[in-house]
């Protein structure tokens, strides 16, 4: 073993422990139905944001969940002349990470409802609110840190408004999604550094990743397909297990790479008790991967293995796009500026990459640590996929 070998399982081993958390903004909604005088509310939060909320209060060491929910009540206000008619109500639901708030205010007049409690601890909060009279659809919103207003008389947004706002949440889900952007840079190193390609090869591999998320995406936000949650966010961290051990990848060192990860493979399988069609699966993924990437680039193989990872991480997006919710009237501008927004996040991270590269290939000091550097980013990619592929199928 060398010492640089040795370094990186250091390193590796270190690193794992602390493995950033991916897709840290916390996404919540609520829909707030009135029938006659009586304003009723579900309120949905994410446990990512329960936990967040619960480090910040004092109190919440003995019932985290009940004083969450009244810290989250008493930050709702309804706008106009309201009292409330019972005590919230908090169980969680069937569907993994969500708490509901249940709360009912009888109302001689109401105009809205203002949301601040949500905001404090994370500023990339976004929550969704829906408006209904009865069971028709009146209006619905996006409530961030900057507007914690809906007004229930408000006139519905334009598409364009509508595709602006969920661009924005694209651009920002690729900004703090720590494993989207660890497979972005694992493919970049793979490209231009381990397999020397040239830009224009680059842009095309990403533009299969592109082609592959947004037919997963769209489709299952319309409803067309739809996969387990838990292990699509699995698969993802395993992606990029696969693409980074593709930069340690050549004839010499190929078995042990299919061999190491294999081993992974089995071991989580038998530690989440996972089905035997899922250790078959994921280890002929591995081999044949990993065998038609041995130290040469196959541009036709390459690309449409990147269009399935793209599928992956596209039903990742979905799911988050889905707890945020969706306007039903405004399903085409909400997808198609979430998918841009995806898309301009995605390009705008890789070109801030390839000008690092670049700056430092034209250094003359650094450019002879350019590939040690690469493969300390790959060792880092593994590192986090590895974390996020155990840690996902064992909650």
């Amino acid at each position: 073993m060398t010492a640089r070998t040795a370094a990186m399982v250091l390193w590796m081993t270190v690193l794992a422990p602390c493995a950033a958390t991916a897709h840290t903004m916390g996404q919540s909604y609520s829909v707030w139905r009135l029938e006659g005088e009586e304003l009723t509310g579900l309120f949905h939060l994410p446990t990512a944001s329960l936990r967040m909320l619960a480090d910040d209060l004092p109190g919440a060491g003995g019932d985290p969940e009940a004083e969450v929910a009244r810290h989250v009540v008493a930050g709702l206000t309804p706008i106009g002349s309201c009292e409330a008619t019972s005590a919230p109500r908090v169980r969680q639901l069937q569907r993994a990470g969500f708490l509901q708030i249940a709360m009912t205010w009888r109302c001689s007049e109401v105009a809205g409802i203002r949301i601040d409690a949500i905001f404090g601890p994370d500023p990339r909060h976004a929550h969704s609110a829906r408006f209904m009279r009865g069971e028709a659809v009146g209006v619905e919103g996006l409530l961030s840190t900057d507007v914690r207003e809906l007004h229930f008389d408000s006139e519905r947004r334009s598409q364009w408004e509508v595709g602006w706002g969920y661009l924005a949440i694209g651009v920002e889900h690729i900004a703090f999604g720590f494993d989207h952007l660890a497979f972005l840079g694992v493919l970049l190193l793979v490209v231009r550094i381990r397999h020397r390609s040239s830009l224009l090869t680059l842009l095309w591999m990403m533009t299969g990743f592109t082609l592959g998320h947004s037919l997963s995406l769209t489709g299952a936000v319309l409803g067309w397909v739809g996969a387990n949650g838990t292990v699509i966010e699995a698969l993802i961290g395993f992606t990029i297990v696969l693409v980074g051990c593709e930069f340690f990848s050549g004839p010499r060192n190929l078995w042990w790479l299919v061999a190491a990860v294999v081993a992974l493979v089995i071991a989580v399988t038998a530690w989440a008790q996972l089905t035997g069609m899922i250790l078959v699966g994921l280890s002929l993924l591995t081999a044949g991967y990993l065998y038609l990437s041995r130290g040469t680039f196959r541009f036709g193989w390459h690309w449409l293995l990147t269009v399935a990872f793209g599928v992956i991480h596209g039903f990742g997006f979905a799911g988050s796009l889905l707890e945020i919710g969706v306007p039903e009237d405004r399903l085409v501008a909400a997808l198609a500026g979430f998918n841009v927004g995806v898309e301009v996040g995605q390009f705008a991270v890789a070109g801030l990459a390839m000008t690092g590269a670049w700056v430092l290939a034209r250094s003359g000091r650094m450019a002879r640590h350019l590939p040690a550097l690469a493969a300390w980013g790959s060792a880092t990619c593994i590192t986090l996929g590895t974390y996020w592929f155990v840690i996902r199928l064992s909650a």
